[in-house]
């Protein structure tokens, strides 16, 4: 989308730097503002009703005219070197060359069609030597002929592409949305991520292009896993000018390669160079997909690791700048999930991030119409519901408010852990400014090799924090609402692949969210006196190992060790650590499982089997959190029958079982709390019990089924239904805190009791065989 010269950051013009109470002076202003933006919002059937009628370039030409995939041009696997001849161009009136502008009716397959991905003002196109002398008019039903828009190396690279590849249709914005129709251009950008994931040939054409051989066989060697180690500095200057490629710095272009996911083809210049076949069969074109792009980067990280280890190099000052590079081109873009290449137009296979991630990868890029953001933000993320793009600016309404407004009504909860108090350990840890300023340093200047499992984009951060104190301080603008000390800035997050983990439904009025979920009453303590004495002794021989080792300085430390990544002895003490704890908690988790089936509490133990199960894999062996877990409470313990005994002797293999649990780190997580299971073993080890919870509106007929941390007799939690409903508890998920701590407040609206918000819990919860009710929270 556009992009002139005259671009803005997202950092010069808007409040996201700024917390909400520096923003609004107050909680009632702020409150009012959410309240207005939900007023604007609206579903994108408009905008998905504009995709089934978008217009198309095609080119008109003759049989002859024709060509298919330049067999002859192939020889032995190697696309031999080529310009980009005429004969690559549409049919040519006396004028010159004819594109029609037509609508999608023409296509037999809906989604057969080319979407090109591109830079507007593109500065580094002079290597291009195809015909670009040859004027291409574009003939449009309304107005006749006219001058062609987009730049003419995107054209004419687009055409290539479109002949080697017998496809007819071309999507390019510039063309094919009218940029002096708001309502047109207005439809076009709410739906453009439907545009790039819809398209059987989504496209990226980049200005950057392999100026010598020896770039095009280093880049290839990197697909291959076969890098050779002289070649060092070749892979240094070569990805300095791949990351400098202004595609990696726009707005527009995120969204763009987010949507369209792992079958989209980055084409990189290669001009009178030799290819190998399987990088396509377009004369002077590398095209390589996100994915094995990506891949490569990972690739150089680890093939420079191991020269590295092996000392191949006596100054390794090269090599460190190669692999920072290879760090900052893979943490341009947001993972991008495979899944299933035949399936990936299912809608369940679509790219997308939650607004957390969305927000720190748009932190650093660029668009010249800063209203625009919310629509790409909108559509990274897969909204459904949208809010008009023109309002921040026609209303003055706050960036930071619209954005979480729009997040709020899409379910989307990343955005209320936004705070500025992890600013410095999101700087190290999630691959910010500094990592950057790092990445960016010449050989000799920089003697970080930087983490590629631990610091970059992809990295999986925590996003919901358990609040200390019960207070709705820790809440501005609604009780439910983000930190007074939040801002849009350095948020810690987790990858979502899906929109599984959103709330359903979520709507904002003058009284607060509305949302469905269950309203927990904690009142009965469960004993687990057995477990209890078999675990004490080893309970505090971690705690004097966890002592003598130094690992109970929570951040600080753990911050220390991820830095020192490359000692080999830290790492394996490190690894020897892990081992020993995860071998406590998964003996811990059966213990305590089978003695809440041998007292009777079969719901309360299928909770706490839930979560300790591990991701099932589908049937291409990914893992899955909607595939079937590995093994079933019904599998291991039996029928649930109130009062049954487990059966010791039922056909399973207990230790191959425990050794797939689930268990987290016995240390204390990221955000200095410590994990789930270990304040579960706390809690047995040092009190006997736990104090757990039912479904207040079942009060009199269910067994208790849930535990929330720092939670008294009497409390009541609220759990948000998400359309993961039970699988929340697997995955990345299962150790943050989505619920709220409430008070029953005695008012109600409409139909809905409401509830006021004291500070998110962590904890186990099933909501199997209830129905979520549907409550406000003011």
């Amino acid at each position: 989308m556009a992009d002139p010269q005259q671009s803005v950051s997202l950092n010069d013009v808007s409040d996201i730097n700024r917390s909400f109470r520096d923003i609004f002076p107050s909680q009632e202003t702020m409150r009012q503002q959410i309240v207005e933006i939900a007023k604007y919002s609206s579903r994108r059937s408009s905008a998905r009703d504009w995709v089934s009628k978008m217009r198309f370039l095609t080119m008109r030409q003759s049989e002859d005219e024709k060509i298919s995939y330049h067999q002859s041009s192939i020889v032995e696997g190697v696309v031999a070197p080529a310009t980009f001849p005429a004969s690559l161009l549409p049919a040519t009136s006396p004028s010159g060359a004819v594109l029609e502008l037509t609508d999608g009716s023409i296509l037999a397959d809906p989604a057969a069609y080319i979407a090109v991905s591109y830079c507007w003002n593109r500065e580094n196109v002079e290597w291009f030597t195809g015909d670009i002398e040859t004027p291409i008019e574009i003939l449009q039903k309304d107005i006749g002929k006219r001058p062609r828009h987009v730049n003419p190396d995107v054209l004419h690279r687009s055409l290539a592409y479109a002949k080697h590849r017998g496809v007819n249709a071309i999507w390019i914005d510039q063309e094919c949305i009218n940029q002096d129709d708001p309502t047109d251009k207005e439809n076009g950008i709410q739906a453009m991520d439907i545009v790039y994931q819809e398209s059987h040939h989504p496209i990226a054409i980049l200005e950057f292009f392999f100026q010598t051989q020896i770039e095009v066989d280093v880049f290839t060697s990197l697909v291959d896993f076969d890098f050779e180690p002289d070649h060092i500095e070749v892979l240094g200057d070569m990805l300095s000018l791949l990351s400098q490629d202004a595609w990696f710095s726009r707005a527009w272009t995120l969204q763009e390669s987010t949507s369209a996911g792992p079958s989209m083809m980055l084409l990189l210049g290669c001009p009178g160079l030799n290819k190998h076949s399987d990088f396509g069969p377009t004369p002077g074109e590398f095209e390589i997909s996100i994915w094995d792009f990506q891949n490569a980067m990972v690739n150089a990280r680890l093939l420079i690791e191991e020269a590295l280890a092996a000392e191949m190099w006596s100054d390794d000052s090269h090599a460190v700048y190669a692999s920072n590079l290879a760090d900052v081109l893979y943490n341009h873009i947001p993972t991008i999930y495979p899944n299933s290449f035949d399936g990936r137009r299912d809608a369940s296979h679509r790219q997308q991030c939650n607004a957390a991630e969305a927000l720190t990868f748009l932190d650093d890029r660029f668009n010249s119409v800063f209203s625009d953001r919310l629509a790409i933000l909108a559509n990274i993320c897969n909204y459904e519901v949208r809010i008009n793009s023109a309002v921040l600016e026609l209303r003055g309404f706050s960036f930071s408010a619209c954005a979480l407004t729009l997040a709020i009504l899409n379910g989307d909860m990343s955005l209320l852990a936004a705070c500025q108090a992890y600013e410095e350990e999101a700087s190290v840890l999630a691959g910010c400014q500094a990592y950057e300023e790092e990445a960016s340093k010449k050989p000799g200047e920089s003697n970080w090799v930087l983490d590629q499992a631990n610091n970059g984009r992809s990295a999986r951060m925590p996003f919901y924090k358990n609040d200390d104190a019960d207070s709705s301080a820790n809440a501005y603008g609604f009780s439910w609402g983000p930190k007074p000390s939040g801002s849009l800035r350095n948020i810690l997050y987790l990858e979502e692949c899906g929109d599984l983990f959103r709330l359903k439904p979520a709507t904002i009025s003058n009284h607060g969210l509305k949302v469905c979920g269950i309203l927990w009453e904690i009142k009965h303590s469960i004993k687990a006196p057995k477990t209890q004495v078999r675990f004490a002794s080893r309970w505090q021989e971690e705690f004097d190992l966890q002592a003598a080792e130094g690992m109970l300085d929570i951040l600080t430390e753990e911050t220390q060790k991820w830095l020192s990544w490359r000692e080999k002895e830290g790492r394996q003490k490190s690894e020897d650590q892990d081992r020993r704890q995860q071998a406590l908690l998964r003996d811990f988790s059966w213990s305590l499982v089978h003695e809440f089936v041998d007292s009777g509490h079969t719901d309360l133990a299928k909770t706490f089997w839930s979560y300790v199960q591990p991701l099932g894999r589908s049937e291409d062996g990914w893992t899955s959190k909607t595939a079937p877990r590995p093994y079933s409470f019904e599998t291991v313990f039996g029928s649930p029958n109130p009062g049954f005994e487990s059966n010791s002797s039922q056909d399973y293999n207990e230790n191959k079982i425990k050794s797939g649990l689930h268990t987290t780190s016995f240390t204390s997580n990221i955000e200095g709390h410590p994990t789930i299971l270990r304040q579960i073993m706390k809690q047995i080890v040092e009190g006997g019990a736990l104090i757990c919870g039912i479904p207040v509106k079942y009060s009199g007929y269910l067994e208790p089924r849930v535990w929330f941390e720092s939670c008294q007799a009497d409390d009541r939690v609220f759990t948000p239904f998400t359309q993961m409903a039970d699988k929340v508890m697997l995955g990345s998920h299962r150790s943050e805190a989505v619920s709220w701590r409430v008070l029953q407040t005695g008012k109600v609206d409409g139909d809905c009791e409401v509830l006021h918000c004291l500070g998110r819990r962590r904890g186990i919860y099933r909501f199997e065989g209830l129905e979520p009710q549907v409550y406000t929270l003011d």
